[in-house]
């Protein structure tokens, strides 16, 4: 005991003379930047999240109680959801450090769990804030539908914390190693099936379902007038017993965040500090293509597949694509999983029960992580895109090229949104996991084609970006000091914006009721994209 307390003493005094020579060397932050990184936080809430939080409650508000009787898929997207994050953990996570860091401070005997707590800490209360808000938006929603007792609030906030956290100890366990991951996932995507089938069962995620359930009682439901019909109150001990097992796993990743952190291999945690230097060198120069591209892992399977040449040069590069999928198959599951997802939110978004807003919300979310998951798909089409504006090597011009890269991420695309829209209405149809008969949602399987359509634009524009021009880079100084950041944050957001712009276009137009109406909407949204993309590669093709 003496020789613990010793060591943490020694511990502690080193890294206290270690943060002093930080000081010394003037690498701390001073008055100025301390004061613009507020303003920069304070600037954001007021201009972004609160006009989101504000559009996420009006537009959940009326959808509610389609989402609460469905208890089973509800509980099955959180599940998915953490599958998903677990896979990130492969490209990074809680437990980081900086090179200098890891050069110079691990190999010493302070204890590496002091090392690493303070980022692992710094993710758990980030995620704990993020479900608090997500929680708080579904709480305010639920509000606006009808009195509710502070308990229930409270507890819908508290679940938020409570999975919030949960996203992040699956991420930390990602970062372990390839056979973890795939093994959790692979347990977590069976638990999704399961409450698919059989609704919420005894886990976290169904647990966190069901108190979002009960928040939304069935006296809230909206009545044939469109007025609300007051019923029974919350039964509290049901919510009670629906809190035990979030909050039990939220209190097991807090308590075995840092131990297991303290066990990753310090070869792994340089390999990650490596990638997330130079993407986020990338990234504050405004080119967050490049910057993603740092998290791709090198193809190592398919080497011995060969592309036979042909006479027609489309079939050729279709080919090739395909090729290009095959040996990335990692990559191109995960997009194949993003973009099905994106075609279940497009079925739900398409149903008319859901109201106009509703249904904007839904298609505004369904086209973002559409055209984000379709990235994988179009690597073919970004190289062309790279290369516009340079000697042809091949007989096309370079907007031909785009459009036959184009080809496998748009078949692709069509048939994944499909697949995901024909899932949810099998699954309404069935009656599964609380799902009822949904009727107009096989509109979003006839519209599959014009949705990834959209998606493909979105990923060619994105792609003919190029790099920040120069003078968005220059000094803005002001009396808080220099707000350059700003520019490059600006040039960057735009196509996800774009994206939440025309996602609820459609949404909201293709729950209207009138397909002639909707088929025009997604007309005018194509042909607005592929003017903007177009307005991307008209400068390369003049130089």
């Amino acid at each position: 005991m003496k020789l613990s307390q010793g060591s943490f003493r020694a511990d502690a005094a080193a890294l206290r003379a270690v943060r002093a020579v930080r000081r010394a060397r003037g690498d701390t932050l001073s008055a100025g930047d301390v004061s613009y990184r507020i303003y920069l936080a304070i600037m954001l809430t007021i201009i972004v999240v609160a006009p989101a939080v504000r559009t996420s409650v009006l537009g959940a508000a009326p959808v509610l109680p389609d989402l609460v009787q469905q208890p089973g898929a509800l509980a099955a997207l959180l599940t998915a959801t953490t599958a998903g994050v677990v896979f990130l953990g492969g490209r990074g996570g809680p437990a980081r450090a900086g090179l200098p860091q890891l050069d110079l401070l691990f190999p010493t005997p302070i204890a590496r769990w002091r090392l690493l707590a303070p980022p692992v800490v710094r993710w758990l209360l980030a995620g704990a804030a993020l479900g608090a808000v997500l929680g708080g938006v579904w709480a305010i929603a639920a509000l606006l539908r009808g009195p509710l007792p502070w308990a229930v609030l409270v507890s819908v906030v508290v679940a938020g914390m409570c999975v919030g956290v949960v996203l992040v100890g699956a991420l930390l366990v990602g970062q372990v190693g390839l056979r973890t991951r795939a093994v959790l996932a692979a347990v977590l995507a069976v638990l999704a099936a399961a409450q698919l089938i059989w609704g919420p069962l005894g886990d976290p995620w169904s647990g966190a379902s069901r108190v979002l359930e009960l928040s939304v009682p069935a006296g809230t439901a909206s009545g044939a007038a469109g007025g609300v019909v007051e019923v029974s109150a919350v039964h509290m001990p049901s919510l009670l017993r629906a809190l035990v097992m979030p909050v039990a796993a939220a209190l097991v990743v807090v308590c075995g965040a840092v131990p297991l952190a303290a066990r990753l291999p310090r070869e792994l945690l340089r390999e990650q500090a490596v990638n997330w230097d130079a993407a986020s060198a990338l990234a504050l120069t405004g080119d967050p293509t490049a910057a993603l591209a740092r998290f791709g892992a090198p193809v190592t399977m398919g080497r011995r597949l060969r592309l036979r040449p042909s006479a027609r040069l489309w079939g050729m590069l279709l080919r090739r694509d395909l090729l290009g999928l095959v040996r990335a198959p990692g990559r191109s599951l995960a997009a194949a999983i993003g973009v099905a997802s994106a075609g279940v939110l497009w079925a739900v978004a398409v149903q008319s029960g859901a109201g106009l807003g509703g249904a904007a919300l839904m298609g505004a979310v369904a086209v973002a992580v559409g055209s984000f998951s379709v990235q994988p798909w179009c690597r073919g089409m970004v190289t062309a895109a790279g290369g516009a504006g340079s000697p042809a090597l091949l007989p096309l011009s370079p907007g031909a090229l785009i459009a036959a890269h184009a080809l496998t991420p748009l078949l692709a695309s069509t048939l994944a949104v499909a697949g995901g829209a024909a899932a949810a209405i099998s699954f309404a149809t069935l009656g599964l996991g609380g799902w009822q008969t949904t009727p107009d949602g096989f509109l979003a399987v006839w519209s599959a084609p014009g949705f990834a359509a959209v998606l493909v634009l979105l990923r060619a524009a994105a792609a003919l970006k190029g790099t920040i021009p120069l003078r968005l880079l220059a000094p803005v100084p002001t009396p808080m000091g220099d707000v350059s950041a700003m520019n490059v944050f600006i040039w960057t957001i735009d196509g996800p914006v774009v994206a939440l712009l025309v996602g609820g276009a459609l949404g909201a137009a293709w729950s209207a009721g009138s397909p002639v109406a909707a088929a025009v909407t997604t007309g005018v949204a194509l042909v607005c994209l592929g003017a903007w993309a177009y307005s991307r590669l008209r400068p390369s093709l003049t130089q």
